[in-house]
């Protein structure tokens, strides 16, 4: 019996311009009606979920910044929250400095803040015209990203590694991965490596709220299209890739439905309402 569903957002339960199709509309309203727990998932910062989403009647908790924090709709009430190693931080830091190949950004109580040059040139960067605005509407101008880093390495949510040559990005977050501690890596496009606290990820989130709730973790229902998806559909009791979604993700999935275009989500939740 289901009585959670996890939705992760881009390219999973919203259409290509971020909106939440009637469809899916429907299909959220009947499981809300039918006492489910619903859960956002996503790799964005709390103040770039889409006010839809978060104003959204039932839906219950958002799982933000790939599981670095944990809220309470539509309020915000944080409920749990990681921030990253100062050491990382720092590390990360040197890294930039002795490669060169990318930029940084960074997350500091749900808001995300990005390079100047970044916002200002993000066609540079492989982001696709939609992503552009979507990044210049929810990050906030940093001039000096490593003055700034250095000044709150203390208070740090996340940090996304913007790579956009995607051969270096793949060497980049294997050097990552072996080279820094206490650290979670995953990647939800091709030109970001993100990392956020090693307690962190979607999994985790989702594992916290199934101890506050008191729901198992195989009546879940979680949904999702990319890597940071991974291990949260593994950890669900029923994981669903979309069509589109990345081959580790389908790969953790226990069934794969119609693309986010198809309203895939939308058609495999009332599949599971009674």
């Amino acid at each position: 019996m289901v009585q959670m569903i996890a939705l992760d957002l881009d390219g999973t339960l919203l259409q290509p311009d971020s909106t939440l199709s009637a469809a899916a509309e429907d299909a959220l309203t009947k499981a809300i009606s039918q006492g489910i727990c619903i859960v956002v998932a996503s790799g964005r910062a709390f103040t770039a979920l889409p006010e839809k989403i978060r104003h959204f009647a039932g839906i219950r908790y958002a799982v933000t910044s790939n599981g670095t924090a944990v809220s309470e709709l539509p309020a915000g009430k944080l409920l749990c929250a990681w921030t990253l190693p100062e050491q990382a931080v720092l590390d990360l830091l040197k890294m930039q400095q002795a490669t060169g190949t990318f930029l940084i950004e960074a997350g500091i109580g749900g808001q995300m803040y990005a390079p100047e040059e970044y916002l200002n040139n993000p066609e540079k960067y492989r982001q696709a015209a939609p992503l552009q605005a979507y990044l210049k509407r929810t990050r906030k101008p940093v001039a000096d990203m490593t003055a700034f880093l250095l000044e709150h390495q203390h208070e740090i949510d996340c940090i996304d590694l913007i790579c956009p040559e995607c051969a270096e990005k793949d060497r980049l977050r294997v050097q990552v991965q072996q080279e820094i501690a206490d650290i979670y890596v995953t990647s939800s496009t091709p030109e970001l490596v993100e990392i956020a606290h090693a307690e962190a990820g979607k999994a985790n989130g989702l594992r916290f709220l199934s101890e506050q709730t008191g729901i198992p973790a195989e009546n879940i229902l979680a949904f999702g299209n990319a890597d940071n998806d991974a291990e949260m559909l593994a950890y669900a009791g029923i994981g669903v890739a979309v069509a589109n979604a990345s081959d580790a993700c389908k790969q953790a999935a226990d069934r794969i439905t119609l693309s986010h275009t198809e309203d895939g989500v939308a058609k495999t939740i009332l599949e599971y309402l009674h």
